[in-house]
């Protein structure tokens, strides 16, 4: 729209109203909302799907995915986290023919996702936290190594990689990044509700979905506990890099 203005003592001028149809910041958060979780849930399946392990012990298969969840939860909140763990790790599960672990992963690991993406949300608010944050990271680096060393049964690729993980939390707690040890328990936290919930869906669930599918349901599940325990840490050391590199990034773009 354009308006002439004139005035005998003003010389004429010429504004320009240029109406724009730009929508309100809702809308916008909602469809950049959907674009994150197609694109990330897509991202997870490929992960989970491309870099995985058969395990013929358990008819299952290790794979990397959660370094994915935990970055998506950890930079985008909890609903998105959830989502992509759950539909992302599902839809693999189901393309590579393990369909009948796809309702028990659906839940693992989008519980796993909303659980990191909380946690972080609540300890990253607590003032106690972010004011003793080195005693936190010390704390926290000396309870992972510990509680690794306990659950692998005598495991040497877990008690390595736990005593990685405590010397990664230390270093960084105490140098790098004043909240590294905030988003590292948050992670913990998610993967241990994977672990449990596997657990579960093995021991309990996948033998009324499947007869006969295991003979000892129990054992089967014992045997994955390692296992998942390894795909956290594994998620971990790939989670951490990715976030650093990329938060600063996101912070600017995604509010």
């Amino acid at each position: 729209m354009v308006k002439i203005m004139e005035n005998e003592n003003i010389h004429p001028t010429v504004t320009v109203d240029v109406e724009r149809n730009v929508p309100e910041n809702k809308s916008r958060k909602i469809i950049l909302n959907i674009a994150i979780m197609g694109i990330l849930a897509a991202l997870e399946t490929i992960m989970t799907a491309t870099v995985s392990i058969p395990i013929p012990a358990t008819t299952g298969y290790f794979n990397v995915g959660e370094g994915l969840i935990y970055f998506t939860a950890i930079l985008f909140g909890p609903y998105i986290g959830a989502f992509v763990g759950g539909v992302g790790a599902a839809f693999a599960d189901i393309l590579m023919g393990y369909a009948f672990f796809a309702p028990g992963t659906f839940i693992a690991k989008g519980a796993e996702g909303f659980v990191v993406g909380w946690v972080f949300k609540k300890l990253r608010e607590n003032n106690s936290i972010n004011n003793n944050w080195k005693l936190f990271s010390f704390i926290l680096g000396s309870v992972a190594g510990g509680l690794m060393a306990i659950l692998a049964d005598g495991s040497i690729p877990i008690i390595i990689l736990g005593s990685i993980l405590t010397l990664i939390i230390w270093i960084l707690g105490f140098t790098v990044q004043k909240n590294i040890s905030v988003k590292i328990l948050s992670m913990m936290a998610g993967g241990i509700v994977m672990v449990l919930g596997y657990f579960l869906y093995e021991s309990l669930i996948v033998n009324l979905i499947l007869p006969g599918k295991y003979l000892n349901p129990l054992n089967v599940a014992l045997i994955e506990v390692p296992i998942n325990i390894l795909q956290v840490l594994s998620g971990i050391f790939i989670a951490i890099p990715l976030i650093t590199a990329l938060e600063p990034v996101t912070k600017l773009y995604y509010k």
